[in-house]
């Protein structure tokens, strides 16, 4: 059986348990195991193996309290446009990953609380895409030993601040991120929006930053004082669109291409203040005005990984979903749901 059939049949697997209960999950290891009950996500961890693959519908859902499998996790995505018909996919809780947990991969899903790697814990070639952080990224340890490498967070946006003081190698791309970047080594931010204004001598957009890369991305905030803050070294800024006129780049930077002076309201076709809101407009005005380091725009719809409306999740979305008021005369309940699969 193709893939595509796999996935369309645990889907409507899903859809028919729906009917009767509302927090459903499913398990696709040798076979298919639905779960429901309290905690439907738990039990399909604690049933899961390496390698398996775990499908969360609309609604909220508590985490297991330690993710220390490798696993691929699919919900239905965040973004209200897109989960009219399914209600977002919410993960309550801290969502904590441990020392096994190499090789996640998590897409579609609403984080509630922190992602947590705990201290030192090397938890690496881990991936989220199109996914939302309310309460931020936390990578803690001391950044010499153990350290987690080659992850990637793409199509994201972050609320919180991402706390980076364990993880080197990584990249954070195409994503919209509203608070701080804190202890960043040698990691890569390309195409990002950065909406954070800093406010005061003691504040900054970058907290100990060093030899990271910050290609294509868009800074909003006008005060260019703060850039940088505390101990920083090494920084390459290549054709960032800047606000502010004369960013300070930290210690040592390595700068080229960069866009500054650039008016607040020429940026983006709709976006105003320093919050994220899905009512804004996150393209540019101008895309053929702010070229990036590899010929695409500069923002999260160019580089390799342009954003994608409604962050709709790869696997099988419901667009839309019709259940009739009442039965028929033969006591039939007619319900029509609009499927559609993903490419990509």
């Amino acid at each position: 059986m193709k893939i595509k059939n796999i996935l369309l049949f645990i889907f409507a697997s899903l859809l028919c348990v729906n009917i009767y209960a509302q927090r459903t999950v499913a398990l696709h290891s040798s076979s298919v195991s639905i779960y429901s009950g309290i905690n439907p996500l738990i039990d399909a961890y604690n049933a899961s193996q390496n390698g398996d693959t775990i499908y969360i519908p609309g609604g909220a859902f508590a985490a297991p309290s330690l993710i220390n499998k490798q696993l691929y996790i699919y919900g239905a995505g965040y973004h209200p446009d897109s989960t009219l018909a399914t209600n977002p996919t919410v993960i309550t809780g801290n969502f904590n990953l441990g020392e096994n947990a190499d090789n996640l991969m998590i897409e579609g899903i609403q984080f509630s609380n922190q992602l947590v790697i705990g201290n030192n814990i090397s938890a690496s070639f881990l991936s989220f895409k199109r996914c939302r952080f309310n309460a931020g990224i936390s990578f803690a340890g001391s950044g010499t030993t153990n350290s987690a490498i080659n992850n990637a967070f793409i199509e994201c946006v972050i609320i919180g601040d991402v706390s980076l003081n364990n993880l080197t190698n990584s990249t954070i791309s195409n994503s919209i991120i509203q608070n701080r970047i804190l202890d960043s080594k040698s990691n890569v931010f390309k195409n990002n929006i950065y909406l954070y204004n800093p406010g005061s001598g003691y504040d900054g957009i970058f907290h100990r930053p060093n030899y990271n890369e910050f290609s294509n991305n868009v800074f909003i905030s006008a005060n260019g004082s703060f850039f940088i803050y505390d101990t920083n070294d090494g920084n390459l800024f290549f054709n960032n669109l800047c606000v502010a006129g004369s960013p300070n780049f930290g210690s040592n930077p390595i700068t080229s291409g960069n866009y500054t002076s650039v008016a607040a309201s020429s940026v983006f076709v709709n976006q105003t203040g320093n919050t994220f809101n899905y009512i804004h407009d996150y393209h540019l005005q101008t895309p053929s005005s702010y070229i990036g380091n590899e010929s695409t725009q500069v923002g999260i719809y160019g580089g390799a990984f342009p954003f994608k409306a409604g962050s709709v999740p790869v696997n099988p979305h419901i667009g839309g979903k019709t259940i009739a008021p009442q039965t028929t005369p033969n006591g039939d309940l007619q319900i029509n749901f609009r499927v559609n699969a993903q490419n990509n």
